[in-house]
């Protein structure tokens, strides 16, 4: 194999790791592992995934829910019921924030994404809370 071959893989070969490496994954995939984790009480890493606001909001949430354990109060959560599945029904782009909304246990949720330091952020806006 000659040198300008070697060079010429090497360099496809750091291309395609640096793409996959920033990548920042699609907005749909974030919002779902958003839901998923919110769904399996992982209110930290449904957090990390959140705009500040959001993430905010989902930490008051899991206050709400260990309260609502101990009071044995029914309280309706923007969270996807245990062991439902989550379903995409809809993306729309427009600018730079996709809105989503999904499906699960007969509820709809609406997200929005917005890309934040190369990565999908979600915000959970108020109609789905």
């Amino acid at each position: 194999m000659s040198i300008q071959a070697k060079f010429g893989a090497f360099g496809i070969l750091a291309l395609m790791l640096f793409a996959c490496g920033s990548y920042p994954g699609s907005p749909a995939d974030t919002g779902m592992q958003f839901l998923e984790a919110l769904q399996a009480g992982d209110f930290s890493g449904a957090a990390e995934l959140s705009t500040d606001n959001t993430a905010g909001i989902v930490l008051f949430l899991e206050k709400m829910v260990a309260a609502r354990l101990e009071t044995r109060e029914d309280l309706e959560f923007p969270i996807p019921p245990p062991g439902e599945e989550i379903v995409l029904i809809s993306e729309q782009e427009a600018g730079d924030i996709v809105s989503l909304r999904y499906s699960s246990g007969g509820r709809v949720f609406a997200l929005r994404a917005t890309e934040i330091n190369n990565k999908w952020k979600i915000e959970m806006p108020r109609e789905s809370w």
